[in-house]
């Protein structure tokens, strides 16, 4: 015969015949898997919007080895799977990491990769030239978005804190 649907505990299995004769098991232990949880995903946000460097590093504790796990994007589909937990190469965007050990049992956690807010620039003459032949004409540009200070240039290799140019 079969027994289901038990929880953790101590059970002993008693059987009787029709001469009312009596045997019973020795003391069968039924006991609880180790625990199981995620204890820390560590993510690395994105460096600049669009990118795809960001990366998730997933910590866990206790279930029977073999894991095996997965990250899934907002739309459940599934970005990538291993027994390592290290993921990268992720776009911004909200994921589900689920965590499966050798015994089925799941456990999962929602994280955020964050993207910098968008850089803008607005750039505007403060001063046009003076007269013909002279370089003193002035621009000046106004930025926002990004992360840190912003630095600003005109060619592309020389970079200054100031948002202005005058040469």
């Amino acid at each position: 015969d079969q027994f289901s649907g038990l929880s953790d505990g101590k059970y002993t299995v008693k059987v009787k015949d029709e001469n009312i004769c009596y045997a019973q098991s020795d003391s069968i232990d039924i006991r609880l898997p180790v625990p199981f949880a995620i204890d820390e995903i560590k993510v690395t946000n994105i460096t600049c919007v669009d990118n795809t460097d960001g990366s998730l590093e997933v910590r866990i504790n206790g279930g029977t080895p073999k894991h095996m796990f997965s990250v899934y994007d907002d739309q459940l589909s599934l970005v990538g799977q291993n027994e390592e937990g290290s993921f990268e190469n992720l776009p911004a965007g909200d994921f589900t990491v689920k965590v499966e050990d050798a015994e089925l049992c799941v456990v999962e956690r929602a994280v955020k990769v964050k993207s910098p807010f968008a850089m803008q620039v607005d750039g505007n003459v403060a001063q046009e030239v003076s007269c013909h032949g002279l370089s003193d004409a002035m621009i000046t540009a106004h930025a926002s978005g990004g992360t840190g200070r912003l630095h600003f240039s005109l060619n592309g290799v020389d970079y200054s804190s100031q948002g202005y140019f005058d040469q």
